[in-house]
């Protein structure tokens, strides 16, 4: 069965938003605290959002939602450890706890937004 033009829509954005969002936490940075707190603050809406997306792509594909769940947040929680990790090599870059933690709640809040309203961004992104 092919897919549908608005679900492979869904499949682009959420797979150039997670490359995209990867990339981000992988550039080096020169160490400004007034900078480093919008940093630290930005990763609980951009995990929160990865993780809304890949829940309503995978809604868009008519996967069960307890499936869905568990698959969004074990690929969320690998992707945090990842770039967490992966700091460690890039200059001005360094692993934190503090990122790790945020990155989970932000997962823990899109998959949350998705549990209340399913079909949020599926039933208008992914529209034929």
């Amino acid at each position: 069965m092919k897919p549908s033009p608005g679900r492979r829509r869904l499949d682009r954005i959420a797979i150039g938003l997670s490359l995209a969002g990867f990339a981000m936490l992988l550039i080096p940075m020169r160490q400004d605290p007034g900078l480093q707190v919008v940093f630290n603050l930005a990763h609980v809406p951009g995990f929160a959002l990865l993780a809304l997306l890949w829940a309503e792509d995978l809604l868009a594909r008519d996967w069960p939602r307890g499936r869905r769940l568990a698959v969004v947040a074990s690929c969320g929680l690998l992707m945090a450890a990842a770039t967490e990790g992966l700091q460690m090599l890039v200059p001005g870059r360094y692993a934190d706890l503090g990122d790790m933690l945020r990155n989970v709640l932000g997962i823990a809040l899109g998959m949350g937004v998705h549990g209340l309203w399913p079909g949020l961004l599926a039933s208008r992104i992914g529209r034929d």
